[in-house]
């Protein structure tokens, strides 16, 4: 009888001791897989195009703001510009018609975000050309000059309005291009 008594305590042992360990391992893999956004790599490079609402400083640091797009070109332009009503088949059974440039921009989430933009940011332009508003190709500006476009009655109006392309390594804008609308 006592041999009984053993043996059903020992599996009663075994099978708590199971359960409190693939207890255990569940909750360590579910925190492991939390849908927190994952931390910035060393050396995280990316590249993106939107529209800046404003550039400015706090606490010592530069920033913009910015509206993510999609800039489209070719067949995918054209599947895009469908998706979205832009060009309707019934209407333009040609879609030639709906991209004469090649391109279409497409924003699906106007959300805007906030960047950290680098105190070596490099900014390049194509329609400020000096302050003379017509197109010089890559000119290269400073960040005062650029960050004027933002301000209140700025040399060179339109620039506020183009979309431009933004490099970021770790999360820190780098480069800045202004992407030419022909």
């Amino acid at each position: 009888m006592a041999k009984n008594k053993i043996t059903g305590m020992f599996f009663v042992f075994i099978f708590v001791s199971v359960f409190v360990l693939s207890v255990g391992v569940g909750i360590y893999l579910w925190q492991g897989s939390s849908s927190q956004e994952p931390s910035l790599q060393p050396n995280e490079f990316n590249e993106a195009s939107g529209y800046i609402k404003n550039v400015y400083e706090s606490g010592g640091k530069r920033y913009l703001n910015i509206d993510y797009v999609q800039w489209l070109s070719g067949e995918e332009a054209i599947q895009a510009m469908r998706e979205d009503g832009e060009c309707p088949i019934d209407v333009y059974p040609d879609p030639s018609y709906c991209i004469p440039n090649g391109y279409y921009i497409r924003n699906q989430d106007p959300e805007i975000e906030t960047i950290e933009i680098s105190k070596n940011v490099e900014i390049a332009v194509h329609t400020y050309a000096s302050g003379e508003c017509h197109v010089e190709w890559e000119e290269k500006i400073s960040y005062e000059t650029f960050k004027s476009f933002w301000e209140n009655e700025p040399i060179c109006s339109h620039m506020k309005e183009m979309p431009y392309s933004i490099e970021s390594q770790n999360g820190v804008v780098t480069k800045i291009t202004e992407q030419y609308i022909p």
